[in-house]
């Protein structure tokens, strides 16, 4: 401990994630200082956090729409957002999309046999192209999949 640091430091968090120390040298000192500056201590830290997040965050801002809600969430978690309400053939497997758009639903016969899965639509050796995504045959939507009609 250097000459200038009280032997007494508690720290506090505010609900704004702001840090509050209070020093003292004994604890007779600390309860004074907590017992006199608490409503002061309070008021100030209020009004720091309120002046920087109104300068960092400016104004306030509308809360996100449910669609804005869900890509946001999905980004964060790296998923793929699945439309709800399908109707025809497909309505027990919805359709896909990725940054380029509704993902074209094709199946065929490879190397490993059967597969089913949904392509992002942009042309073939595009260096954007999305990564397949592949229905698994142990996946219940591979028994309701169907392919694009073209």
């Amino acid at each position: 401990m250097s000459n200038t640091e009280a032997p007494i430091s508690v720290t506090f968090k505010t609900t704004k994630q702001s840090l509050v120390t209070i020093r003292a040298n004994d604890a007779e000192e600390f309860s004074n200082i907590v017992a006199h500056n608490v409503t002061i201590l309070a008021d100030a830290v209020k009004e720091a956090e309120e002046a920087i997040h109104s300068t960092v965050g400016g104004p306030a801002t509308a809360a996100p729409t449910k669609q804005q809600a869900v890509s946001s969430l999905a980004k964060s978690l790296g998923a793929i957002v699945v439309t709800e309400g399908a109707n025809g053939p497909n309505a027990e497997s919805p359709d896909r999309f990725c940054v380029h758009g509704r993902m074209n639903r094709l199946e065929g016969n490879g190397q490993y046999g059967l597969y089913k899965g949904f392509f992002c639509p942009t042309p073939k050796g595009s260096t954007d192209k999305c990564a397949t995504q592949y229905v698994k045959k142990q996946e219940p939507e591979f028994v309701h999949f169907y392919a694009d009609k073209k």
